[in-house]
């Protein structure tokens, strides 16, 4: 059986159509995890972060559409939620704020994400604003110390994201970043009332 869920295929033909057989305990398994990493995510979408998030590319001339702009896929260098990794709610809601953030450098600020300048400042401000230091008490994960080094915790994270992401080397990139860093930190839109507020 050939599994297409009828609008990735169109936007996105380059990624083909995947055959599975039903019969096959992967494929099964995989679905379900779809399925579930869906219904997660789709939990997520009432999160006022993410509402936020969204009404700020709203705002700002952007659209979002749940079933358009949100895949669930095996990875392979796409910004999609991975049916790989654990189904947890506080890990779909993270991935989901951190590509928001990305979604709205590219259309607030016109942020082309294939220019390694423009890429290295959106990926320290989702680790900033999502993962290391979040704007929002639901992205806090009580497992990190966040006001402790959280400048290390973004430098590492956008690290392994631009070299991951470009190929550049590791040293090239911290060496990138760190040019980046105090600029795009200072950015908090779009939660520069409440990241005040919250801190």
């Amino acid at each position: 059986m050939t599994f297409d869920d009828g609008v990735s295929s169109k936007l996105f033909p380059e990624r083909g159509r995947h055959e599975f057989s039903l019969e096959n305990s992967t494929a099964k398994a995989s679905q379900a995890k779809r399925a579930d990493l869906k219904s997660t995510a789709q939990k997520a979408m009432q999160n006022p972060a993410i509402q936020s998030l969204i009404w700020s590319l709203r705002l700002n001339g952007c659209s979002f559409d749940f079933n358009r702009n949100v895949s669930f896929q095996n990875c392979a260098k796409n910004i999609i939620i991975c049916i790989q990794d654990t189904v947890d709610e506080k890990n779909v809601l993270r991935a989901m704020g951190h590509e928001l953030i990305h979604m709205f450098d590219s259309c607030r600020a016109r942020f082309d994400l294939s220019n390694i300048e423009n890429l290295i400042c959106s990926e320290i401000r989702a680790a900033h604003l999502i993962n290391c230091r979040p704007a929002h008490p639901s992205f806090k994960d009580s497992s990190h110390l966040y006001f402790y080094d959280f400048k290390d915790c973004i430098r590492r994270l956008a690290v392994s994201s631009v070299c991951s992401l470009t190929g550049i080397s590791e040293n090239e990139a911290k060496i990138l970043i760190e040019k980046s860093m105090d600029r795009c930190c200072s950015d908090t839109e779009p939660f520069c009332k409440l990241y005040r507020n919250y801190y």
